[in-house]
């Protein structure tokens, strides 16, 4: 089989789990496709004036929703969000390929890599403007550099708006693609026998130059001041983290976190599994690595690798008002360690296990997103029955330990996921300078009444939940959707109707409370 054909059928590996279902188990998503949903609709239906009103402005947030609106104007919302995450997961296998070819991996070898890669724990999280922005800034990453690693300036006036447009979808994409960059330029010099420090700084000026407009635009934007509730600017970072035990416990919990999300960083939604893959994938690669010195008689670049290494154990978990941030990094690590996987390591064997692993993984998460899709459609056919149209819900996640592992199916896209299908309205992301709607009338004053809690895991377990529920209880929503294995273990406020009890969630009727 031609190089062509096996990049092409790894595609089909990466893109088969997506085609076979309609709903998708991705906490942030729909969250995002509700919101354009309301911005490309916002005149047609009158409620959507009562609860939200368009915020247009210039901020690092934007891609998804202008790369995607189109889709959303002329397409039910469901598909147009199903064809917004086909397009996507196309982008970063196709985008990571080209990064993994520039760092002169072999095709037989990137092409399953790039296949898990694909199917990140980021998607899992729902972060679309990043994934875009990231995939983007893989595909400027190969325009911008030539096979030796210097700058290609005969594409520069490309590269400047392409910039700006990795820019445009999520500031951290931006930032990652100027590392790599420069640490490919960097290491591209480190490897020629001149080491022509003129040719260096250059090429680093020439760099620099991709940074003018974004960062001046950063600046004079609202995002680098916003907040949220789990995202809190830069000055607040280090003021919440006594609020969560001494320093020591709680560098031993990042550390933790750090090393569970790097080996998560292939995701099918087995955790079990996903630990045992990323940790012989991991393995596979820096073997590789190492291989490749003994065979080819030099190290592929390693100041990508380190860079990345650096950035995960220092990087905050929130910077202006982004959040989680170092579940975004290993992907940044393991585009960097493909550069071991050259023609000098390829074996039938190790093509083989990369292969399997792949075809694998897709069945896994295809089996995982089928599982999904069967419970998310039993609830929307439930909950659109027993919720009237106009009212305003709240889901409540209410897990043991963890919100993402530990709940399945995951409860956090129920209320958007249930707007795109039923007329309710829900909370949607509308933070100032991080996206272009913000919250209006009835449906602002009962997200404010909602309590802010930092984003520290046990923010989804008791008592901050039972807190929760009690600012639920007055806030001026209609319904409360507790979703979650320890929704029984809850403290249920005395005005919460119970209306449906379901396979992984109870609804309610929030009744109003009575004047003393």
């Amino acid at each position: 089989m031609t190089s062509r054909w096996w990049a092409i059928l790894f595609f089909a590996v990466a893109l088969a789990p997506f085609l076979l279902v309609q709903l998708y188990p991705f906490v942030d998503l729909y969250n995002h496709a509700a919101r354009l949903f309301v911005l490309t609709h916002f005149d047609e239906v009158p409620r959507f004036r009562e609860w939200y009103a368009p915020a247009w402005a210039l901020m690092p947030n934007l891609g998804f929703d202008l790369a995607a609106w189109p889709v959303f104007k002329w397409l039910p919302p469901l598909m147009a969000a199903k064809i917004s995450v086909l397009a996507l997961v196309s982008l970063m296998y196709w985008g990571g390929l080209a990064a993994m070819q520039l760092m002169r991996a072999d095709l037989r070898l990137a092409a399953p890599v790039a296949a898990l890669f694909s199917h990140n724990y980021v998607l899992g999280w729902g972060f679309i403007n990043f994934l875009l922005g990231f995939a983007l800034s893989l595909f400027l990453l190969r325009l911008t550099l030539d096979d030796d690693w210097r700058l290609v300036r005969r594409h520069y006036l490309i590269q400047v708006p392409l910039a700006f447009m990795v820019f445009l979808c999520h500031g951290l994409a931006f930032v990652f693609y100027g590392l790599m960059a420069g640490t490919l330029i960097f290491a591209g010099w480190w490897q020629r026998k001149d080491r022509n420090v003129r040719a260096l700084i250059t090429d680093g000026l020439w760099l620099a130059g991709h940074a003018l407009v974004p960062v001046a635009a950063f600046f004079v934007t609202r995002t680098a001041e916003a907040g949220g509730s789990y995202a809190v600017g830069v000055d607040r970072v280090l003021a919440t983290y006594p609020d969560a035990g001494s320093l020591m416990a709680r560098t031993m919990w990042e550390l933790k976190e750090r090393i569970v999300v790097t080996m998560t960083t292939v995701e099918s939604g087995f955790f079990v599994a996903d630990l045992v893959l990323n940790g012989l994938l991991f393995v596979a690669l820096l073997y590789a690595f190492v291989r490749h010195r003994k065979l080819a008689g030099n190290w592929p670049p390693l100041m990508p690798v380190i860079a990345s290494l650096l950035l995960l154990v220092t990087i905050p978990p929130n910077f202006f008002g982004a959040s989680y941030l170092e579940i975004r990094v290993p992907l940044l690590l393991l585009i960097a360690l493909t550069a071991g996987l050259t023609a000098a390591v390829r074996t039938r064997a190790f093509v083989a296990i990369l292969s399997f692993g792949a075809v694998v993984q897709s069945a896994m998460l295809g089996a995982f997103l089928q599982e999904s899709e069967t419970a998310y459609s039993e609830y929307l056919a439930e909950a659109s029955v027993v919720i009237e149209p106009g009212a305003l819900v709240k889901p409540i996640t209410i897990a043991p330990v963890n919100g993402r592992r530990d709940s399945l199916p995951r409860c956090q896209p129920i209320d958007s996921l249930l707007m795109l299908t039923h007329p309710v309205g829900a909370q949607l992301f509308t933070i100032p300078g991080q996206q272009p709607l913000q919250a209006v009338g009835e449906m602002a004053a009962a997200g404010d009444a909602m309590p802010s809690f930092p984003r520290y895991r046990h923010g989804f377990n008791q008592p901050f939940t039972n807190e929760k529920l009690k600012a639920l209880a007055a806030s001026g929503f209609d319904y409360a959707i507790l979703c979650g294995r320890a929704r029984g273990d809850a403290e249920i406020p005395a005005n919460f109707r119970p209306v449906l009890n379901g396979s992984f969630y109870d609804i309610y009727r929030i009744e109003p409370i009575s004047a003393p």
